[in-house]
């Protein structure tokens, strides 16, 4: 049945063959034919419908055997509302199905917390628009601006207002203020143009109006001419697809294209990116994703092929290996950072062959259906076809080949292909929605059902009830308009049949995703001067339109979800910029805000607030950012904001900070340095000052310097000094833990500083704790065995652990200027010498005590007196020794000798026959001197008793009283 046939005429034909068992229509209004077969209890199944919202009140009550292949619009205001309009916003209604739109948009509102601020319900004609339509669209129009809106609903069953709207907008010259959103076709302005006076304006670039508008049509598909809509259908349905192994392609052949290997090339960027992924909110939402929830590359797959770019390309960013691994001729493989140019691959010729790898720009319109793959739930194979896209490339072959006979060409009748293509579609799937009930009929009746099925007349009520049940019930099945079934107010269930936004210049935008949500792939809010932009490419990749920088307000995936687009004013003065309405308390659309702190604008225009560079910053609303000052510096600017328009807003620093004591900056700085070591600067100061003597600090950025006498008691320190290290003591004292600096001790040398004291010339410093730096002082000899230096430090060969350097070390001799020298061999000949000069003495011993001392002539007596005198005065001279002059030869020869009247033994080496001689050996040698010669001449005088003369005891202490004298002033001075 189609539009030509008059409501006589139809109800002729039921009169004239009362055995209807069902009936197809097409008409685009079969409202009026409903209500008759209604009466006679026919199905009517009804296709090629833009299925208003008016349906759901009609059909479902009054026309209760009509029966709808698109699921009417109502269900997807929601959606609308959460994601395309604004929550302020104006209605445009037709007076003939008002009640029944307001019926199903008040009870959203309300839900949904919108207000419609401005309303308007027109009196329209049938056909078209009248004068006084006209009249109350642009007085509408006006109404519009006052009350500073910009978001119309065009809500109504009449094709023709969107069209009239537009010449209402273009008339009061606000074409750039209103953003519409209309239920029907994106064509729909352009088939009804002159509908409306501004039609038959030569002036009038519809065209071009349409798009710079941005206007927003909600629409039924009539048939789903990609893979887009089959693969989301399975996804609103619950559907797993085709159930057997494997991959098949959408003409249900085994799928053979082997995969783009990209794991040999090292392609940088070339990998799967999943936790990126899971964060994209556009992916998560058409797959229906719960919170906590993760998704995996395999299961967005058949989204990389989608016709809608900003899907593809969120596929290809994420997961561009597993495409080129599932696809290579698919749209995200091809746009992906795994195919690269330099392959050389192509496109198959068939689908119109170029390079494989491509720009968005380039990207083909429509694959066929061979080199679409699916698998599992991406595959919805139909009642009578593998899928919809393959029978609908079936159809569009036989349509294009069947109507055209030579000697034409094919293509010159395309677009009565086209229309038999969609007749053919609702067709197939009406044809097989009454099989499907005529089946039930069977199942539930057997034989005899169907034959009284067969003899069926309008005047069987059994047989319509049992039909119409059968109708409701058990027809479902996957059909070239989606998944049809009539269970939905006798259409399909919402979702299972495929809408979509549309907007001229981008194609497809946003399809919904449940049944209150609704997916904006990308949408434009306003064009400055469309003719800027780029031609659009061909098909239906979106976006399709490439305008300049600044001319274009562009919503992108995956931001600015949850808010549809608002407006914004045109112009405004320096100072202030285009807040979108509803943002930081907006309530006017075309009221200019001050700029925002951390920004600035120092012109006319409706731009953003410029943020502040770095190192300046701005308060509210002001026309140009200003310098930090020294000693200040620049506050981190806050985030980014996404403004509800799709712009965003970025920000500056809004305030100097000053530095904080301690550390300085310059002019327009972000950061403040801080004071190096060994400076600091407080309140007093506007930089880095150098610590004083006497006073450090090693920590940079520092308020303040400390005082040495804080870490050592009596120090001091240069300038600057940038540690307590440098803290030292002053000449004459030295650094001792827990006591701080103290005074030089006698015979010790000190010259400040960190250093340790020394001893001087002529004293040895035992070193009693090396930690606390505690000393013994002596006074050494001389200063040639205690040179100055280091404490304990002697001469050449000298003990440095001896009392004063007193001792040689072992197997060492005295040696000259304080020195020991090391023994030699010859060194022991002294003391034999010593030994055997007793030993002569002692044998002498008879010889001179056997004279009578009384009878010596006095002249001897006199020599001997005299030489006993000498030797004392040369033991006296032996003193000298001990002065601290370096003597000179030959005078320190002759002292030496004569150290053997001092009874000094060191002359004949002691140490190096017995390996060492100390003071305390040295005095002890001295002391037994007088009983060793004591000894020797007591042998002496024994053995004279051998002799004829032997020695008397008068005599004996005589001698020993001779030699006491002469040894008196030698032990005295040991």
């Amino acid at each position: 049945m189609s539009d030509d046939l008059s409501l006589g005429s139809v109800f002729e034909a039921i009169q004239r063959e009362p055995k209807k068992h069902g009936i197809l229509a097409s008409d685009l209004r079969y409202d009026h034919v409903a209500e008759l077969v209604s009466e006679a209890g026919i199905p009517l199944v009804a296709g090629f419908n833009k299925a208003s919202v008016k349906d759901d009140v009609n059909l479902a009550s009054k026309y209760r055997t009509t029966y709808r292949l698109n699921t009417d619009t109502s269900w997807l205001l929601p959606g609308i509302l959460k994601r395309i309009l604004p929550s302020r916003f104006a209605l445009v209604l037709d007076a003939s199905d008002a009640p029944q739109m307001l019926s199903v948009l008040n009870p959203q509102l309300a839900i949904h917390n919108c207000s419609v601020d401005l309303s308007e319900i027109l009196t329209t004609s049938d056909d078209k628009p009248d004068e006084h339509t006209d009249r109350q669209l642009r007085s509408f129009v006006q109404k519009l601006i006052k009350a500073r809106l910009r978001h119309v609903l065009v809500l109504s069953s009449r094709r023709h207002l969107s069209v009239a709207m537009l010449c209402a907008l273009w008339r009061e010259s606000a074409s750039s203020v209103a953003l519409m959103t209309v239920f029907g076709g994106a064509l729909d302005p352009i088939l009804f143009r002159y509908s409306t006076e501004c039609g038959y304006d030569a002036d009038w670039p519809l065209e071009q109006l349409v798009e710079e508008t941005g206007a927003v049509f909600i629409h039924s598909q009539h048939v789903l001419f990609s893979a887009d809509p089959d693969f989301r259908i399975n996804q609103a349905s619950g559907q797993k697809g085709r159930m057997e192994l494997g991959s098949f392609d959408l003409a249900g052949n085994t799928w053979t294209i082997p995969p783009m290997d990209v794991g040999s090339y090292g392609i940088p960027g070339c990998t799967d990116d999943e936790d990126g992924l899971n964060r994209s909110s556009a992916l998560r939402v058409l797959l229906r994703v719960r919170e906590g929830e993760s998704i995996d590359c395999s299961q967005v797959m058949w989204v990389g092929q989608s016709l809608y770019y900003a899907l593809a390309k969120d596929v290809a960013k994420h997961c561009p290996v597993s495409s080129c691994m599932y696809n290579p001729l698919m749209l995200s493989c091809r746009i992906s950072s795994c195919c690269v140019a330099d392959w050389n691959l192509t496109y198959p010729e068939s689908d119109g062959g170029g390079p494989l790898c491509i720009g968005v720009e380039a990207a083909t319109p429509i694959p066929i259906s061979y080199f679409t793959r699916c698998e599992g739930k991406s595959c919805r194979p139909l009642a009578f076809s593998p899928s919809t896209m393959h029978k609908a490339w079936e159809i569009f072959l036989w349509a294009m080949n069947g109507l055209c006979q030579p000697p034409c060409h094919p293509s010159a009748d395309i677009s009565e292909a086209i229309a038999h293509k969609v007749a053919v579609s609702w067709m197939m799937d009406g044809l097989w929605a009454l099989s499907s009930a005529y089946a039930c009929v069977e199942l539930r009746h057997g034989a005899a059902g169907l034959d009284r099925l067969a003899t069926l007349d309008y005047r069987d009520a059994w047989m319509a009830s049992e039909l119409q049940w059968c109708m409701e019930h058990a027809v479902e099945f996957e059909g070239m308009n989606g998944r049809i079934n009539f269970q939905y107010r006798h259409s399909p269930t919402p979702g299972y049949a495929d809408v979509y936004a549309h907007q001229a210049g981008l194609a497809v935008i946003g399809y919904p995703v449940g049944l209150d949500d609704f997916q904006i792939v990308h949408r434009v809010f306003s064009r400055d001067n469309v003719t800027q932009c780029t031609p659009p490419t061909s098909g239906s990749i979106a976006p399709k339109r490439v305008c300049p920088p600044n001319t274009s307000s562009e919503f992108e995936l995956g931001r600015n979800q949850n808010t549809g687009p608002i407006a914004y004013p045109r112009n405004c003065s320096p100072a202030l910029y285009a807040l979108p309405e509803g943002k930081g308390g907006q309530k006017e659309v075309f009221s200019c805000q001050p700029c925002p702190p951390g920004t600035a604008k120092d012109a006319y225009g409706d731009g953003l607030c410029i943020p502040c560079p770095p190192g300046f910053y701005a308060m509210k609303g002001w026309s140009a950012c200003q310098k930090c000052s020294e000693n200040t510096f620049a506050v981190s600017a806050k985030g980014d904001e996404q403004l509800l328009d799709g712009r965003t807003q970025r920000f500056g620093s809004d305030s100097c900070a000053p530095c904080s004591l301690g550390s300085v900056s310059e002019n327009a700085s972000t950061t403040c340095d801080e004071c190096m070591v060994g400076t600091f600067r407080n309140e007093n100061f506007s930089r880095c000052m150098l610590c004083a003597a006497g006073r450090f600090q090693s920590k940079a950025g520092s308020s303040e310097c400390i005082s040495c006498q804080a870490v050592l008691a009596g120090s001091s320190g240069e300038q600057g000094a940038s540690s307590s290290a440098d803290c030292t003591c002053k000449p004459g004292s030295f650094a001792r833990a827990g006591q701080g600096c103290i005074t030089c001790p006698e015979g010790m040398l000190c010259r400040g500083g960190s250093t340790s004291p020394l001893q001087k010339a002529g004293y040895y410093a035992k070193v009693l704790d090396v930690d606390n730096r505690a000393y013994s002082v002596y006074s050494c000899r001389n200063t040639l065995e205690c040179p100055e230096g280091r404490p304990q430090t002697c001469a050449v060969g000298r003990e440095a652990q001896s009392i004063a350097c007193n001792n040689c070390k072992p197997q060492h001799r005295s040696g000259d200027s304080g020195t020991c020298k090391e023994c030699s061999d010859q060194d022991w000949m002294s003391l034999m010498a010593i030994i055997l000069g007793t030993v002569l003495l002692a044998s002498l011993l008879p010889v001179l005590v056997r004279t009578n001392v009384s009878r010596q002539h006095l002249a001897i007596l006199t020599i001997l007196m005299t030489g006993g005198q000498i030797i004392t005065a040369l033991q006296a001279l032996v003193v000298l020794r001990r002065v601290s002059i370096i003597w000179e030869e030959p005078v320190r020869s002759f002292l030496d000798m004569l150290s053997v009247f001092s009874l000094d033994f060191e002359l004949v080496n002691f140490a190096c026959v017995f390996g060492a001689y100390n003071p305390t050996a040295r005095f002890v040698t001295k002391l037994l001197a007088y009983p060793f010669l004591l000894v020797a001449f007591a042998a002496g005088s024994l053995l004279s008793m051998l002799t004829n003369s032997p020695v008397s005891i008068d005599t004996f202490c005589n001698l020993n009283g001779s030699i006491l004298l002469l040894l008196f002033t030698s032990i005295s001075l040991a």
